[in-house]
């Protein structure tokens, strides 16, 4: 079975629970938990970026936002820092360009019309085709 990834778009995630409503938070269920805050802030940023690293892997972009955003915040080695920064940043850009392809893409459904003009899919730009775009005028 083929799962397809659920961007969210709005930037309002998590509403207003109801009080039968018994799924934890993100922030009930990790960043302040009380193992956490046994913890040296060092330790506790190693563990936010862990988990915000584990949770990009599972493809879960818009979960591991809040975890890296943590990290960085704890972070006080500058090297590392820098490192959760952009990868912030990319994950931010991925983010961007998953809501833009979903505008992009076509509604399947019994009419041909779409109500939306339909585009081809935005990728990522590589290292490779950044520097064949740059040369100008030479060919392969």
């Amino acid at each position: 079975m083929i799962r397809r990834a659920q961007v969210v778009v709005s930037n309002e995630e998590e509403e207003s629970t109801s009080p039968g409503d018994e799924t934890p938070t993100r922030q009930q269920a990790g960043m302040t938990s009380p193992f956490l805050a046994k913890l040296s802030p060092d330790q506790r940023a190693q563990i936010l970026w862990s988990v915000g690293e584990s949770m990009v892997r599972l493809a879960r972009l818009n979960d591991s936002l809040p975890y890296l955003l943590s990290a960085q915040k704890l972070e006080k080695d500058p090297a590392h820092l820098k490192q959760i920064t952009a990868r912030i940043s990319e994950i931010k850009s991925r983010i961007r360009r998953e809501q833009l392809n979903l505008t992009r893409q076509p509604i399947l459904h019994e009419p041909l019309e779409q109500d939306r003009l339909v585009h081809p899919r935005l990728v990522a730009r590589t290292a490779t085709q950044a520097s064949t775009v740059g040369k100008g005028g030479e060919r392969p």
